[in-house]
């Protein structure tokens, strides 16, 4: 009987410690020792932009479109790639036309009296928020400052890349021509009425669309032909080319609406990826790039479930045409904070309490790491929860706390960026308007 209960403890005494070598196995495995890089002050970055200028372009993300400390991050991160390593232009998530008076100005081009302060207060596509805000404005009176003493084919610019503000483009595109060629200008204006009839009421144009009553797609084209017929070697030029090209995306990206798919999407980034491609071209293919645009479109979609929808990007379709090592995609999140966003479409912004992040997703997981802010450098050595699929949070202009625990996308964040920035409590974004 002895023998038979001494025999019971030492099985589970086996048992036990295999228990508990498999438990210190899976412990490992899942929380690897994760070179976490403190990010406090400007110094911080030295690793970081050591990375990312060995590539040619490098998209800094965000969570959000209404937090102060990624608009704060991203400018530093920028401000050392253009002065320490000649980086060339910065392409935003914004309008061509508003972003392009920026760039005017950056390159002393225009001079208004209130600075890029006054050219802020002039924006007016909802969100403004978005780029008329105190963080940026410091960028761009940075970027200006920085320019003054360039000859001015070296100095940077900034751009816009998204294919909204139709009805501005399509305005500097008829005033162009009018200083130029008034029968020019009659005649594209013409075409363009199809949409300025619209006055930027597009959810209209998509249900006349629905309805078959019009169709704009013909008539936008056209006037793009028009403009490529007239073409010049001017900066003046480039630019109306671009507008009217954004007119034609833009079009193709409302028409795309009537498919409950992702056609409207993927017509969006097509147009993000013409502005790429033309400024490349524009600058030579040696230019170096820096993108500002929200987690979903700088870090690989196929990393995400955008996959299986069918949604493609702008990280991705650069790491499918260039070396991987050419393409340098840095995410950013946070567990917690405020955030500029609006309730509903058009509405006005305010700011908005964020709730701590869900548990078992890849913030909370962060957040309970010794440092409060820091960044990690995406290597092949990581703990299972950055190579496996984890909750990503994502916040997009419109918001609501009591909705945030959906506000997530499965990731394999080692496979969709190459750097990760967290910042443990962030804060809204302060708007000028």
């Amino acid at each position: 009987m002895k023998k038979r209960k001494n025999k019971t403890i030492l099985i589970l005494l086996i048992i036990g410690l295999a228990s508990f070598t498999l438990a210190g196995f899976f412990y490992y495995y899942n929380n690897k020792s994760l070179d976490l890089h403190p990010l406090n002050q400007y110094e911080d970055l030295d690793e970081l932009t050591k990375q990312a200028s060995n590539s040619s372009y490098v998209l800094l993300g965000e969570t959000s479109h209404g937090t102060a400390d990624y608009y704060i991050w991203r400018k530093k991160i920028t401000q050392r790639l253009i002065s320490e390593h000649d980086f060339n232009f910065i392409l935003v998530e914004g309008d061509w036309d508003s972003i392009y008076k920026l760039n005017l100005y950056v390159k002393h081009l225009s001079h208004p009296k209130g600075g890029a302060y006054e050219i802020m207060e002039n924006f007016e596509r909802w969100p403004t928020w978005m780029w008329a805000n105190y963080e940026f404005l410091e960028f761009i009176e940075w970027l200006r400052k920085y320019n003054l003493n360039l000859e001015e084919d070296r100095r940077v610019g900034v751009y816009g890349m998204d294919v909204y503000g139709l009805s501005n483009s399509m305005d500097e595109v008829i005033d162009y021509f009018r200083d130029n060629d008034k029968s020019i200008a009659d005649e594209i204006k013409d075409l363009y009425t199809c949409l300025l009839d619209y006055q930027d009421d597009y959810s209209s144009y998509i249900q006349d669309l629905y309805e078959e009553k019009n169709n704009c797609q013909k008539p936008v084209l056209e006037a793009l032909e028009i403009v490529k017929e007239n073409s010049q070697d001017t900066y003046e030029y480039f630019n109306i080319a671009q507008n009217a090209k954004v007119v034609v995306y833009g079009e193709m990206h409302y028409r795309a609406n009537l498919y409950p798919d992702s056609r409207a999407w993927n017509a969006r980034v097509e147009g993000m990826k013409d502005r790429f491609n033309n400024l490349l071209n524009y600058y030579g293919e040696n230019s170096k790039a820096i993108v500002w645009a929200h987690n979903t479109h700088i870090g690989d979609a196929r990393a995400t479930d955008m996959k299986e929808k069918g949604s493609i990007n702008i990280g991705q379709l650069l790491r499918e045409k260039y070396d991987d090592d050419k393409v340098f995609a840095v995410g950013f999140s946070t567990f917690s904070g405020t955030v500029t966003a609006s309730h509903a479409w058009q509405e006005a912004e305010r700011a908005f309490m964020i709730p701590n992040a869900r548990e078992g997703s890849l913030e909370y997981i962060l957040n309970k790491k010794d440092l409060d802010n820091f960044y990690i450098l995406l290597n092949d050595n990581l703990p299972k929860f950055l190579s496996e699929k984890i909750g990503h949070r994502a916040k997009g202009v419109v918001y609501n706390p009591m909705y945030d625990k959906h506000s997530y996308v499965e990731t394999i964040v080692s496979d969709r960026y190459d750097a990760l920035i967290f910042i443990s409590n962030t804060e809204h974004l302060n708007s000028i308007k």
